[in-house]
């Protein structure tokens, strides 16, 4: 029996070397890349880069307006900022304010009683020009009379009543004088010191 072997037999591929280069080495698909790009015009690929650069732009454009966005809100913020801490300083003002009403009120230190006091123990030829009192309830009286006697007497007066514990003293007193009209009037300024002892001693 006579077996013949119809399959052609493999033979090995021998690589071609041409000048020292493995022909069977090369990437045939980037050779025609390379030669695609070689031959590209000039303008095709100058449009392509422009398109790019426009996509590109587009983004900073975008980016900018947004920057400005947040900026003006920002501004805003600060604008807004400004006024609540205008309003919390009024606030603040009101705050003091009430406060120093309440001190008015539980320490009773109105001095409409006073006042009303002094006016009473006040001569007619006597006049206060000046009239302060401190945190610490020390009073200060500046005024001008027509004699010493009329300062004498609105002292003893005051120290009388309930209201400063006898402590107003004359701190000081000098002799000018005033033109009133075309004639000199000479007229006696004064300055009274004194603490005060209660603001409204009916309410103790």
């Amino acid at each position: 029996m006579i077996e013949t072997n119809l399959l052609a037999q493999k033979k090995s591929f021998q690589s071609t070397t041409v000048m020292g280069i493995d022909l069977a080495k090369i990437n045939v698909k980037m050779i025609i890349l390379a030669l695609i790009i070689l031959y590209v015009p000039e303008s095709f690929l100058a449009d392509y880069f422009s398109e790019q650069k426009a996509e590109v732009q587009t983004q900073i454009d975008s980016l900018t307006l947004e920057i400005k966005k947040i900026s003006d809100e920002l501004e805003g913020t600060d604008n807004l900022r400004g006024k609540l801490d205008a309003f919390n300083r009024k606030v603040q003002e009101l705050q003091k304010k009430s406060e120093q009403v309440d001190k008015i009120v539980k320490e009773r230190t109105n001095p409409s009683k006073l006042l009303e006091q002094l006016a009473k123990n006040t001569p007619e030829d006597l006049w206060l020009n000046e009239l302060r009192i401190s945190e610490n309830k020390e009073i200060l009286i500046l005024g001008s009379s027509e004699t010493y006697k009329s300062i004498g007497d609105f002292m003893a007066l005051s120290n009388d009543s309930p209201f400063f514990g006898k402590s107003l003293i004359l701190s000081d007193s000098k002799t000018t004088t005033e033109n009133n009209g075309g004639k000199e009037y000479r007229k006696e300024d004064f300055e009274i010191k004194g603490t005060i002892s209660v603001f409204d001693p009916w309410m103790q």
